[in-house]
């Protein structure tokens, strides 16, 4: 009963795809990165978990076998296929095909290039290519596998920087006993590496076997170019600089550390010539950059429109090799028989514009109206007959870009006017024409001398009207007395009647 159970529950862990659940794969020696305990579980027969080969190798496999173990494939080193100009590169560094020609090899910089991390050897022909008398790895030398000198032999034995050493067949110096090409690169190489630059992908260090100095600066593939932080070149094209328009990217951008247009690009330089007609520079007439001609501007008889008539801003630019001027257009008279501009009126519209069938054929459309600054006059207080009028006047509006009046104004006020005629304002009465005289209200009157007192106001210019006087104290007591005697006569007459 229980071999029975056991074997149920396998079929059961089989149909649901657990064969290898209570085992891990062994990556002993696989050359693989680790796999998480567990993280194989749920895979099904003949199946495969997924699985990272290590750096420098390729292939392998991790699959789950009848018996519930997994089978492991190794990963085995990558080898990819050596540059196309190895050959020649290995025979100017001294690395030849035979061993009478192998005496300055220097085996330790030619396998940087072959091996670069001592185990990818790159193949040519399907054939792993190191060099040397000692493996690279697992990979057989091929190259000067006889007869090799040693590493930079003449920066051995503790030599003194700037000792004097070959590498790769071009002059070069000790530094910390490695031998350091210091030779500047020639314009074929410099071509070389800014092709690769363009298009890295398109090649790979074993290309720059034997590198050489630009500016100073040791050329070395995934570093000084094909690498990160370059004005151009980069592995990731996405993180080349774009120059703005009018400049371009600097000679060896590519060698250049930068990733902003004030480092990696320079003002477009064309050749200096005239300055067009219709056009005029703030700058140097004679400048080769945009920046030295300065700012453009139309000349005389020359107006800031396209042909449509619309406004432009006059501009140069520079593609490099000519300075291009645009933004000017010769002004135009319209119909020169029929519109003929005024003194101070100049035909503001381009011949173009002006061209029309039939063409405009008046001064309003056609010309420029003459600037007409504001005009203004201001009459003396002598020339006052009323109160308040304004002492100001808008003789001739403002015009044509002109000026505009100010609009103050002086009013007539109290003692202006002509000697003889002097004008009263702001009395409490008597002003002139009666303008501004106050009217005082029931109960009051104007007070007295109200033509001298200022004021415009019933407060400051009325007095209350006094009332008639009433009766004294005494005589409205003997009043009293009368009365009450005419109502006693009349009670006692009543009482005799009634008798």
């Amino acid at each position: 009963m229980m071999k029975l159970a056991v074997t149920l529950a396998a079929l059961v862990g089989a149909a649901h795809g657990q064969d290898c659940d209570a085992n891990e794969p062994d990556l002993t020696d696989a050359n693989m990165e680790a796999i998480a305990a567990d993280a194989c579980d749920g895979t099904a027969l003949d199946a495969a978990c997924a699985s990272t080969c290590s750096a420098g190798y390729t292939g392998g496999s991790v699959t789950c076998a009848t018996g519930g173990t997994f089978t492991v494939v190794a990963c085995v080193e990558n080898h990819p296929e050596c540059g196309r100009m190895i050959p020649g590169l290995l025979a100017m560094s001294g690395c030849g095909s035979d061993d009478a020609s192998c005496g300055d090899c220097h085996v330790d910089a030619v396998n940087t290039i072959l091996c670069p991390n001592t185990v990818n050897c790159c193949t040519t022909g399907g054939v792993e290519q190191a060099a040397g008398d000692t493996n690279v790895g697992d990979t057989v030398p091929t190259v000067c596998a006889t007869t090799a000198q040693a590493a930079d032999a003449a920066c051995a034995n503790d030599a003194t920087d700037g000792t004097v050493c070959t590498h790769f067949g071009h002059p070069g110096v000790c530094q910390t006993q490695q031998c350091v090409d210091v030779s500047e690169c020639s314009d074929a190489k410099k071509a070389q590496l800014a092709s690769c630059a363009t298009d890295c992908a398109t090649c790979t260090s074993a290309e720059f076997l034997g590198g050489c100095l630009v500016d100073g600066v040791s050329q070395s593939y995934g570093t000084t170019f094909c690498g990160t932080g370059k004005c151009s070149g980069n592995l990731d094209a996405a993180n080349d600089v774009t120059c703005d328009a009018g400049s371009a990217l600097k000679a060896d951008a590519w060698s250049i550390a930068g990733t902003d247009t004030a480092t990696c690009c320079d003002e477009n330089t064309c050749t200096a010539a005239a300055t067009p007609a219709g056009y005029a520079v703030a700058g140097a007439a004679d400048g080769t950059t945009v920046t030295a001609l300065g700012a453009v501007s139309c000349a005389t008889g020359f107006v800031a429109e396209d042909a449509a008539g619309a406004a432009t801003t006059p501009a140069a630019t520079c593609d490099g090799t000519d300075f291009v001027y645009a933004g000017c257009l010769a002004k135009g008279t319209c119909n020169t028989a029929a519109v003929s501009c005024t003194a101070g009126n100049l035909a503001s519209y381009n011949t173009a514009a002006c061209a029309a069938d039939p063409c405009v054929a008046d001064e309003a459309a056609c010309c420029t109206p003459p600037v007409q600054n504001c005009v203004e006059a201001t009459a003396a207080t002598s020339t006052c007959t009323a109160c308040g009028t304004e002492l100001y006047t808008l003789t001739t509006a403002a015009s044509g870009g002109g000026t505009a009046c100010a609009g103050a104004s002086t009013l007539c006020a109290d003692g202006n006017g002509a000697t003889d005629a002097l004008i009263t304002c702001g009395k409490c009465t008597g002003n002139t024409a009666a303008a501004g005289d106050v009217v005082c209200g029931t109960g009051q009157t104007a007070k007295a001398d109200s033509a001298t007192i200022d004021g415009t106001d019933a407060a400051a210019c009325c007095d209350t009207t006094p009332t008639a006087p009433g009766p004294t104290p005494d005589t409205a007591a003997g009043s009293g007395a009368a009365v009450a005697a005419v109502a006693a006569s009349g009670l006692a007459l009543a009482a005799f009647v009634h008798c």
